[in-house]
């Protein structure tokens, strides 16, 4: 329910290893400031390389929907990372 004026943010907690990434919206924002859809993707991307990420929550609950290629990025960079290999071993 936290920051429903974002298109889209995340929070790392980093006490149980877990990246939040709220989706609201199926567009990028405006702001410049909030940077494109490739430099969040980025972010996202640096939090799970440099932390001891176990687990990537994608909370969609308030998207009405659209297309889903910001999220191709993401989903393109985790098949890559540690936390994809980790859990696919568990399996």
């Amino acid at each position: 329910m936290q920051k429903p004026d974002l298109n889209y943010w995340y929070q790392y907690l980093e006490k149980d290893k877990i990246l939040y990434f709220k989706y609201n919206k199926c567009q990028q924002m405006e702001d410049e400031e909030a940077g494109t859809i490739a430099d969040f993707t980025n972010e996202i991307l640096d939090i799970i390389d440099n932390n001891q990420v176990e687990k990537f929550v994608i909370d969609m609950r308030d998207n009405g929907g659209g297309s889903d290629k910001y999220l191709n990025g993401i989903r393109e960079g985790i098949k890559e990372r540690k936390i994809n290999k980790a859990h696919s071993k568990k399996l």
